[in-house]
């Protein structure tokens, strides 16, 4: 649930009335965020996915790019996904942590730029299918739900209506 499946390129909370200090405080990120000692201690920085240096982030981040499948094809992985009766990612549609939102969805910035945003199944991860996401969707297995609200603000009803019926009752009567 709103997980931040591509990774984040923004600082939480920043608003468009402060974009000219948010584009500071991210360009000061883009400094540290990769460093060793940053990396191996701070889960928020394996998460910082720079799109404008993609090969910069592939070589220094130490979880995103390994886990995604990006640099090199582990596939355990893919067949882990693909052992899955469902894959449902669920996105907040007014989130203002993960940036860029879509990313809940696998989608991200297009390769090179920080503007334009791309969905899941235009990213080079799905085309390439390195973690079996093409072939949950073709199976019917991929789900991507929407929610109202800002990041992880959800109720009780939604999360028993969307979430626990249609998918983890299903676990539990097997």
């Amino acid at each position: 649930m709103g997980g931040q499946h591509q990774g984040v390129f923004g600082v939480p909370d920043c608003s468009a009335a402060n974009h000219t200090l948010c584009e500071i405080m991210r360009r000061m990120l883009d400094l540290g965020a990769y460093l060793p000692l940053v990396q191996e201690y701070s889960v928020q920085a394996q998460y910082w996915h720079d799109p404008i240096q993609e090969q910069f982030y592939a070589d220094h981040n130490i979880f995103l790019p390994g886990i995604n499948n990006e640099v090199y094809v582990n596939s355990t992985y893919k067949e882990n996904m693909l052992s899955l009766q469902n894959f449902a990612m669920i996105k907040f549609l007014n989130d203002t942590v993960v940036q860029p939102r879509e990313s809940e969805w696998f989608g991200f910035y297009a390769p090179g730029q920080d503007s334009e945003v791309i969905p899941l199944e235009q990213t080079q991860l799905y085309i390439d299918d390195v973690l079996g996401l093409q072939e949950l969707n073709n199976s019917n297995r991929l789900w991507m739900i929407p929610c109202e609200g800002n990041h992880l603000e959800f109720t009780n009803e939604y999360f028993i209506d969307v979430v626990i019926g249609p998918f983890l009752n299903q676990t539990f009567s097997s």
